[in-house]
């Protein structure tokens, strides 16, 4: 779920997104599966909100975890009663989401699986060339800016046993592998090790990629591409 700098939105910090879905998720367990317990957290919790913007992104967190439009719209119709002026349906209409200020999530972990589900704790073995540094701001490598050669691409992060984060980049315009899975990686044409039990923790198409600044603050990733 990402939120545009809408004139509309500007006082929305897209950095308490998390806290929203999180205030979602304690309702799950609270509630225990019983549907009436579930409605009185969420008009309680809607009445003792004051602020429109923030009621809306409670009401997109509703949304995305409660999965009940009854429920949503307890907290889309508070946002009203504070002032904020839009129409729920539209507002939760495909073609209705950019007058709102509303995308369809740009990070990989935002969005279905693109690759058929392996059995768990599958390894993969790869082959990739490395092409130095990564400035994700500007797109500059090693060898030349990601931004203008690979356009249709997609940067796949991964993980190593140390913690530090990679970005391998594939052919297309979907990752090889989906979040979750793990794999070692050798070096094309020396067929050295590059590194082993490495885990993909997210992915996003080039032209997003400065959506990776935001989740993981970082400026810059080691690069690599699929051979």
């Amino acid at each position: 779920m990402e939120l545009k700098r809408h004139s509309d939105f500007l006082p929305i910090n897209e950095a308490v997104l998390q806290k929203d879905l999180d205030r979602m998720e304690s309702i799950v367990k609270k509630s225990k599966g019983n549907r009436e317990s579930m409605m009185n957290y969420v008009n309680s919790m809607a009445k003792a909100i004051t602020d429109k913007h923030k009621a809306f992104q409670r009401g997109k967190a509703a949304d995305e975890v409660l999965k009940d439009k009854e429920a949503g719209e307890v907290f889309f119709k508070r946002a009203q009663e504070l002032g904020l002026d839009f129409d729920i349906n539209t507002e939760r209409s495909q073609t209705g989401l950019s007058r709102f200020g509303i995308e369809m999530p740009k990070l990989g972990s935002g969005q279905a699986a693109p690759n058929e589900e392996p059995q768990k704790n599958v390894y993969r073995d790869n082959s990739i060339l490395p092409i130095g540094s990564v400035n994700i701001q500007t797109g500059e490598s090693k060898y030349f800016n990601v931004y203008d050669t690979w356009p249709d691409s997609t940067a796949e992060v991964w993980k190593d046993e140390k913690g530090n984060l990679k970005l391998v980049f594939t052919a297309g315009s979907k990752p090889i592998h989906n979040i979750g899975w793990k794999g070692s990686f050798r070096h094309d044409q020396t067929w050295g090790n590059i590194g082993n039990n490495w885990e993909m923790v997210e992915w996003v198409t080039v032209p997003n990629l400065k959506e990776l600044l935001r989740k993981f603050n970082k400026t810059s990733m080691r690069g690599y591409t699929y051979k």
